[in-house]
């Protein structure tokens, strides 16, 4: 993980490929080459260590990761070879155990010969050989002469016989072997004069010239026998304890499967684009994730399936591959996608550590060999309390006992259709529960006639009372607390635009950040204090907190030229002086931060009013002014009023939605004395003043707006308020942690819809329907009915699936007779008993 170089890699391969798939045991050649390769590593990094070296003249960016240099290992560092010494280290206190133990090197043959002649056989051959297999004796013979040879002949002697035509004749002697030729005939094994059984060794030396070819493949042959020897002794159960450790290797795949879904951004090209979460967020879904997950996902389940078949010669396949691939992506592909090297971040090289925990224990289960019979989950070993728990745990992961059961079924040789398989599962499952609750009622019994101690009845009920009263009340609590954990959500930019009839808009100013003040405590106390005398307000007020308020001023002066073309302004000109009603709207756009997909980051909203050509039967004056307005003949200080125009105070919620907030408007008229056309809000907006403004010497035209305020308006004392300009003050809702999003985001209704109503059905059916699950659920002893379904897996994997029916049919039949059942389940004091019968009753 320090060093994910090209001169690294054999070290992993090496102890994953060679040393951990050895049986019994990693040999003293992996120990000597481990530590060969080692020192080679750090003699060569210390070689380019050197300044004078181009490539350590200069710093290599961090985003480079296949530069030479580095790439390959040879990058000039401060501790360049801090961790190999460390493993140079480790490896020779390893060595000088396993010395310790007398396990460094391999036992060697006590046999010896040394010379062509007669030797005795032990009482093993002797038996053999009286069974008929005399070939398999000599053989073995041949093969103890052939490495220790005669004595006194040496390497250089032996090189010559076998250059100068040492070749093997006899057809029973072991083709592995090159060199002279030893012949075991039947007659060679004779009795002596102690009526001892002997075996005659003779060699023989021949032109190997005249076999040069076949030389040539037996030489090839012996040097990749102990290859070959290394894969046999994998293939071969031997005299192995076999061992059951798939679950562990379970686990880590699990571990790895959450360290891809919550740290896929250290997997990706970019870093600042938020993860998993803003991609769910988006409902996007980047494709490398999705391949990550399934390609994580398919591994689990091919190793399940290697499992359940007890594959071995694929679990092997299987080993390699995952080996070399997990190397060739995490040490070279995820550097070349990410641009930076694999250990940058810390999720994977989490994910690799993982993997090489698998790894291990995959290749110690190659070692040991699968079980001979896999019967049921891991989890149903014992019946404690930690055991109940965690299966119900299992059993309340979304699909997993779906899937568990599916895959066991298709790779597990049965007789058993599907709907069968899953009535067994569902039946061991209950059963295994049941056990567990009588195990622990007999390690705590509870004696008869005594009244429940108070201790238990307020833990156990009292939590289960507090936690059904706070879900009832826990959106109220949730949404009433939300100002003491959201953060204050003033708007960031404010736009406001008024049109009058269909034509271009005559006013349009936005007020953004300088333009927008927060109140301050102190001008939320003079707010408060001006309504103290009015409940409703101060009721209103209450819900918001001083920094909740935002003051937005907008300028009177319109930021856009009213550039109307002049058979519009006479269209217009002709409108104002008919008799047809015209409609002034006063839109506002609203921009705030939003950490919730559902909530839009801008509100938009508006306000039409209408301008009637008669009031009372009489002309409307304001329809005359606004005609003196576009023709330019009016006074300086003439201005066009707009009634029930402008919202002063506004609620703006996070749900993109804005309110007036009538609490705080004083009443400017009698409500009796509104016109309808106005509408029954009218009393929560105010009037506008508009006026058209002309600069001859440019031969310019803008609109000034402000808002029309009396010299007793009780406004004018609301702090920050300007009546020269339009003010208008938002409340706002808080912006909850984004954390709190998916609670929040749906609104007090949408959370009592959901999570109150969904938790009530849950505890619905925990709460009634009990009865008809007595029959099944209050067994007093379960033990048989256990014992029933674990000798339906064992006879399984024994391959007896005539069996297997006989005892599944039997175990249905339980379960459709409710009398054969309770006799089944009759505690162990009862079984030689009946019960009494009721009493007649009076």
């Amino acid at each position: 993980i320090q060093s994910a170089t090209i001169l690294s890699i054999p070290l992993p391969l090496m102890v994953f490929m060679w040393g951990t798939l050895t049986i019994p045991r990693p040999t003293k050649t992996f120990w000597v080459t481990l530590i060969a390769y080692t020192e080679v590593i750090v003699l060569i990094k210390s070689m380019f260590q050197f300044e004078i070296l181009p490539w350590n003249q200069k710093v290599i960016p961090a985003d480079m990761p296949f530069t030479a240099p580095r790439i390959i290992g040879i990058e000039r560092k401060f501790n360049y070879a801090l961790y190999d010494l460390l493993l140079l280290l480790i490896i020779f206190l390893h060595r000088f155990m396993l010395k310790s133990l007398g396990l460094w090197k391999e036992s060697t043959p006590e046999i010896e010969l040394r010379e062509d002649m007669e030797y005795p056989l032990n009482a093993e051959d002797t038996q053999l050989v009286a069974e008929g297999h005399i070939t398999e004796v000599g053989r073995k013979y041949v093969k103890l002469h052939d490495q220790i040879g005669p004595p006194g002949d040496t390497d250089e002697r032996r090189g010559e016989h076998f250059d100068s035509g040492g070749h093997t004749q006899s057809s029973e002697f072991d083709e592995n072997e090159a060199g002279p030729s030893k012949s075991v005939e039947d007659d060679h094994y004779k009795v002596n004069d102690d009526q001892e059984p002997i075996i005659a060794v003779t060699t023989t030396l021949e032109n190997t010239y005249k076999h040069y070819p076949e030389v040539m493949m037996l030489s090839v042959k012996r040097y990749l026998r102990p290859v070959q020897r290394f894969f046999q002794r994998m293939l071969a159960p031997g005299a192995r304890v076999t061992a059951d450790i798939y679950a562990y290797m379970f686990l880590c795949d699990f571990f790895n499967f959450l360290v891809v879904i919550f740290g896929f951004a250290a997997f990706g090209t970019h870093q600042g684009d938020g993860g998993v979460q803003t991609y769910l967020e988006e409902n996007k879904v980047p494709i490398p994730f999705l391949v990550m997950l399934i390609l994580q996902f398919a591994l689990i389940v091919i190793d399940r399936a290697l499992y359940l078949r007890k594959f071995m010669l694929g679990k092997i396949l299987f080993q390699y591959a995952l080996i070399i691939g997990v190397h060739i992506w995490m040490f070279f592909v995820l550097p070349f996608i990410t641009e930076r090297t694999f250990n940058a971040l810390l999720p994977p090289p989490m994910w690799y550590m993982l993997k090489c925990i698998y790894l291990l224990l995959s290749a110690y289960q190659i070692r040991c060999g699968y079980p001979r019979r896999i019967i049921g989950n891991f989890l149903c070993k014992s019946y404690h309390f930690l055991n109940m728990m965690f299966f119900r745990g299992f059993m309340t992961v979304p699909f997993l006992f779906e899937l568990r059961t599916l895959m066991d079924w298709i790779w597990t040789d049965t007789s058993m259709n599907l709907m069968d398989w899953l009535k067994m599962e569902d039946i061991f499952a209950s059963v295994f529960l049941l056990k567990c609750s009588r195990y622990l009622e007999d390690e705590f019994p509870q004696p008869r006639g005594v009244k429940k101690a108070n201790f238990s009845k307020y833990v156990l009920g009292g939590g289960v009372l507090a936690f059904v009263i706070a879900i009832i009340w826990f959106p109220l609590v949730f949404f009433a607390f939300g100002n003491t954990v959201g953060e204050p959500n003033p708007p960031t930019d404010v736009t406001v635009k008024i049109r009058i009839g269909p034509f271009l808009p005559v006013y349009q100013m936005s007020a953004q950040s300088h333009n927008i003040d927060v109140f301050t405590e102190q001008d939320y106390t003079q707010l408060s204090n001006l309504y103290a005398r009015d409940r409703t307000a101060q009721t209103f007020l209450s819900n918001y907190m001083y920094n909740d308020v935002a003051v937005i001023t907008i300028n009177p002066n319109s930021t856009l030229k009213w550039e109307i073309s002049p058979p519009e302004l006479d269209r217009l000109k002709r409108e104002a002086a008919s008799n047809a009603t015209l409609m002034v709207k006063f839109t506002y756009v609203i921009t705030h931060p939003t950490n919730a997909v559902p909530n839009p980051p801008t509100i938009e909203d508006h306000r039409e009013v209408p301008i009637n050509a008669y009031v009372d039967g009489q002309p409307n004056p304001q329809r005359e002014t606004l005609r003196k307005l576009l023709d330019g003949t009016t006074d300086p200080d003439t201005w066009l009023t707009v009634k029930y125009l402008f919202p002063k105070f506004l609620k703006v919620f996070n749900k993109g939605t804005t309110k007036p907030a009538y609490q705080l408007m004083p009443p400017q008229i009698e409500e009796e004395d509104i016109d309808s056309e106005y509408g029954e809000e009218a009393i929560v907006y105010r009037d506008v003043l508009l006026r058209l403004e002309r600069d001859s010497e440019k031969d310019v035209m803008y609109w000034r707006v402000r808002e029309s305020c009396s010299v007793r308006d009780p406004l004018l004392s609301v702090p920050l308020n300007n009546c020269d300009m339009l003010v208008m003050y938002t409340f706002n809702d808080k912006l909850f942690p984004e954390t709190l999003n998916f609670i929040s985001g749906s609104g007090i209704i949408g959370l009592y819809t959901t999570f109150v109503f969904l938790a009530s059905r849950v505890l619905r059916g925990f709460f009634s329907g009990i009865y008809t699950r007595i029959m099944f659920d209050d067994l007093p002893n379960a033990d048989r009915v256990l014992q029933l379904c674990l000798d339906i897996y064992l006879v399984r994997e024994a391959l007896e699936l005539a069996l297997e029916e006989d005892l599944f049919a039997k175990l249905v039949f339980l379960y459709r007779s409710p009398e054969t059942m309770i006799k089944w389940s009759r505690p162990k004091d009862e079984e030689n008993t009946e019960q009494p019968a009721l009493p007649p009753s009076r």
